[in-house]
This record gives C-alpha cells, sequence and structure tokens, in this order.
C-alpha cells in the first residue's frame, strides 16, 4: 500500500517545527544573556562595544559576539505587523 504525501502539509509542519525550535534556542540564549549578567550590566550603562561589554563581565568576545549575531538574526524577521502565532 503506498501513500502519497501533501506536500503543502510536509512543508507547513517542517516550517513549525523550525519556528519552534529557532523559539527554544533564543529563549536559551536569553537564558545564558542573565546568568552571565549580560543584561544587567547593559542595564543604564548605555552603548558599549562588544569587547567593552566582555570585559566588564569577564567573558570572551568571540562568545558574546556570536550571541550577539544570533540573537540579531533570529529577530530580524519580526516587524511591527508581524503575528506573533501563525
Amino acid at each position: 500500500m503506498t501513500e502519497t504525501v501533501n506536500e503543502a502539509v510536509l512543508n507547513s509542519l517542517v516550517g513549525k517545527v523550525i519556528s519552534d525550535v529557532a523559539g527554544a534556542m533564543s529563549l536559551f540564549m536569553a537564558y545564558l544573556g542573565d546568568q552571565t549578567g549580560v543584561f544587567s550590566t547593559l542595564d543604564g550603562a548605555g552603548r558599549m562595544t562588544v569587547d567593552e561589554l566582555a570585559a566588564k563581565i569577564d567573558l570572551n568576545p568571540k562568545y558574546l559576539n556570536g550571541s550577539a549575531r544570533s540573537a540579531r538574526r533570529a529577530t530580524s524577521n519580526i516587524t511591527p505587523r508581524t503575528r506573533l502565532s501563525q
């Protein structure tokens, strides 16, 4: 017995799974930022470079820069008209 796969339904499911995984990773990155002191250090400090922030929280700038890039990519598709649940 052979079953046919509805490509539209499959693509929709794959998109939702990828979106859920990306959301989970974003949440984990926020947790790491909280635990390493990124957010508390930035709170009220104004603008600073990755190197300045890394020095203040004693973190390798390479990891902090990677985290910032990841967060920027995760939110790059959010616009005021983007719906939170689709």
